[in-house]
This record gives C-alpha cells, sequence and structure tokens, in this order.
C-alpha cells in the first residue's frame, strides 16, 4: 500500500509540472495622490465675560486649535465679528456698542492691527486675513494660540448695565 501510494503522489508532481509550458508576467503600477487637508479647527464656543462691575476691566481666554495633515501650510483668521465698527471689534446691547479686543497667546499681541488711540485691535476690513496666524500641520491637533478678549475699564464705566454680545467668525485656510 505505501508504495501505491509515492506512485501515485510521484506521478501527479508529473503531471502537474509539465501543466505549464512557459510563465510571462507584468508590473502593476500602485500610486495615490495625498491631497493637503485639513479636518478640524476647534475655536471656543463662548468667552464669556460673565458679570463685569461698571469700572472693572476683564480679560477671558480659550484655545484656538487645528488638525492639519503632516506639512500642510494652514492660516487662521479672525473675522471682525458681527458688530464691527470704526475698526474695532464690539459687544452690543442694541445700538450701544461697548468695545473690546483680541490677543493671541501672550495676551499681547492683538489679532489685527493695534491702534495706537484707543489701546483695542483696529481691524481693516471684516475679514482680517493679512494678521492670520500661520502655521504647518504636524498629524494632530495643534494649538495655534489662546485667544484672550479684554475689556478696558474705562469703557465698562461709561456703558449702561446690562448683557452685551458679539461673534466672530474664526477661518481656517490651507
Amino acid at each position: 500500500m505505501k508504495l501505491n501510494r509515492i506512485a501515485l503522489s510521484t506521478s501527479l508532481f508529473a503531471v502537474g509540472a509539465s501543466a505549464f509550458a512557459g510563465q510571462t508576467s507584468n508590473t502593476t503600477a500602485v500610486s495615490a495622490t495625498i491631497i493637503a487637508n485639513c479636518t478640524s479647527l476647534t475655536s471656543p464656543d463662548t468667552l464669556a465675560f460673565g458679570n463685569v462691575n461698571q469700572g472693572d476691566g476683564s480679560s477671558v481666554t480659550g484655545d484656538v486649535s487645528v488638525v492639519c495633515g503632516t506639512g500642510t501650510a494652514y492660516s487662521v483668521a479672525f473675522e471682525g465679528g458681527a458688530n464691527l465698527a470704526n475698526s474695532t471689534r464690539n459687544l452690543a446691547k442694541g445700538t450701544e456698542l461697548l468695545p473690546y479686543a483680541l490677543y493671541q497667546t501672550d495676551g499681547t499681541t492683538p489679532v489685527g492691527t493695534a491702534n495706537a488711540n484707543a489701546n483695542y485691535t483696529v481691524v481693516t476690513s471684516a475679514f482680517a486675513g493679512a494678521n492670520a496666524i500661520t502655521g504647518t500641520g504636524t498629524g494632530a491637533s495643534q494649538s495655534v494660540t489662546k485667544l484672550t478678549a479684554k475689556l478696558l475699564a474705562a469703557d465698562t464705566l461709561t456703558h449702561p448695565a446690562g448683557v452685551y454680545s458679539d461673534s466672530v467668525r474664526v477661518v481656517l485656510s490651507f
């Protein structure tokens, strides 16, 4: 019985080897084009000063971060706000405008161009793209800046009590 099995497997090998008379091949190229992309922009939903007494100044800070692909150049710009007037960002209560400023991480570098006359950020247009914060993506979440909003004591003293608000659109370009 053992001899028959060996003979059978040898004859199958001989048939299998002779079933192919030749060989040819081809190469298939595999490629991908990776397109620069940013997948996330996170900014504070609210920068809330909370209750501020007339005559007191106040500041509040929130983080702005992005997720952009490795090597992807990006810029983050802050629009002038819904209540932009005379090149100054304002919180509004009806027609009453309370000026405020936005600053980058250090709390002294304005998001916009410094206004020597009013200690506030001058926004030269409704979209302050020229004053954007730029960087290069790492493929992970990156803090772009700590966004600080400031109210001056002199301004809170000269405005009536009430709830003031504004909205500033944050734009990520890549």
